[in-house]
């Protein structure tokens, strides 16, 4: 098991970690501190609630965690490893240690822009962060957002589908999906791209988490882009830190009268720079990335081809104005399979692929079972006789390991 006495620190640390990178720095790691709690005094550590947690918190507690992550493959990156993004220690509360699924993307050497948006976003919004992103994404850029409704997600399916690069930053921990409607995307991002989250895996998604994952966001990235923001927009604390930390926020400008466009227009009058293409953003960064392009001068010439996505733009919106329907995993340039004449003579059984059942738990190689045809979480739970939560909390751990996907009508099944 890795990384214990990290995760150790990380519980104690909670939401204040910048007391104790004092204390990782006097003891050398995370063990140091453990072993020298006791010794901690007042003038180390001010809070005495701190200092509390410093004597309190069991290790065994960060044992199991670091058990959990090995069986589920989520890999941990602590703040005194060498791939620890070094660009998080501009934040005022870094965090300590990091869960990850995915490959993390080299955030020194490449540019990383953060996009944020409103969940009730507007064809407009939609329209433009996917022709943005896209350039981005296929301009070599990573696209660093938070898997939230609306803005996020259109960001994250536009990189994804420019076959680029994109990293979620969620508000939880990797045994829940928040939004629920997003749980096939983070799979998605599992497996192609990259799920990033300094809380433990069993944490649920409670409102005061998203502002500290916004400031990851921040920390993270060169710039941000900000698509569409009303008033009091979570955008704002992303674009907030943003500037604190010396990164540059870039602003999509919008009407005067739109009230998805008050706190983005505020933001340019306050000194952001508004953008209407990738290419503005891009140019800024040229000197030091030295971008290439195999679609020509990126500030003369767009790599989106509007005829070929604006269905998917359409698409998507639906998707992310309701998160209901099935999942729009279609490739932009996958090309339609052409049918045999005689169907009925040519059309074969397509070959279940064999599944891994290694690193199952019971209850998780029973659901599998099960799943050999569609089934909704109310109908695996009566089969089984388990509590319908349990049943939830394994599906959405099948769905990271792609094993298992949900369909539509509340559905799931397997991944073939």
């Amino acid at each position: 098991m890795a990384h214990i006495y990290d995760i150790w620190l990380g519980l104690v640390a909670q939401t204040r970690t910048a007391p104790f990178l004092s204390l990782l720095n006097e003891y050398g790691d995370a063990r140091g501190v453990y072993d020298n709690a006791e010794n901690v005094t007042s003038s180390d550590l001010p809070l005495q609630s701190a200092r509390r947690r410093l004597l309190t918190t069991p290790l065994q507690k960060a044992e199991e965690i670091s058990e959990f992550c090995d069986r589920y493959k989520i890999g941990i990156v602590s703040i005194k490893d060498e791939d620890y993004p070094r660009s998080l220690l501009s934040l005022k509360d870094p965090p300590i240690v990091l869960y990850y699924k995915g490959k993390l993307p080299d955030f020194k050497n490449r540019l990383c822009v953060g996009t944020v948006g409103t969940r009730r976003l507007s064809e407009y919004g939609a329209k433009m962060a996917y022709q943005t992103v896209y350039d981005l994404a296929s301009a070599g850029a990573v696209i660093v957002s938070g898997l939230a409704k609306g803005i996020d997600g259109i960001c994250h399916f536009a990189a994804l589908d420019s076959g680029g690069d994109t990293v979620a930053v969620i508000g939880c921990g990797f045994m829940h999906a928040y939004p629920k409607g997003h749980r096939d995307l983070m799979a998605t991002l599992c497996r192609e791209g990259c799920v990033i989250s300094e809380f433990a895996p069993e944490t649920t998604p409670m409102p005061e988490n998203f502002p500290r994952r916004n400031r990851i966001i921040s920390g993270l990235c060169d710039c941000i882009a900000v698509f569409e923001a009303p008033a009091r927009s979570g955008a704002l604390i992303t674009a907030s830190v943003a500037e604190d930390i010396g990164r540059n926020v870039f602003v999509l400008p919008g009407d005067a009268d739109k009230s998805n466009y008050l706190a983005s227009n505020r933001l340019i009058h306050d000194g952001a720079s508004a953008f209407t293409s990738a290419s503005d953003i891009l140019a800024e960064y040229d000197a030091k990335y030295r971008f290439s392009y195999s679609c020509g001068d990126v500030t003369k010439k767009h790599f989106y081809s509007r005829q070929r996505n604006d269905k998917r733009i359409e698409e998507l919106f639906e998707f992310e104005s309701t998160l209901g329907g099935a999942y729009p995993s279609r490739k932009l340039d996958k090309k339609p399979s052409k049918k045999p004449k005689d169907t009925a003579e040519k059309q074969t059984v397509k070959e279940e692929r064999p599944i891994d059942t290694g690193s199952m738990n019971e209850l998780q190689k029973k659901i599998v079972d099960l799943l050999v045809a569609d089934m909704t979480s109310d109908d695996i739970s009566d089969s089984l006789g388990v509590p319908v939560s349990d049943v939830l909390t394994e599906l959405t751990m099948l769905e990271i390991m792609g094993v298992a996907t949900a369909k539509a009508g509340g559905k799931y099944g397997r991944v073939n």
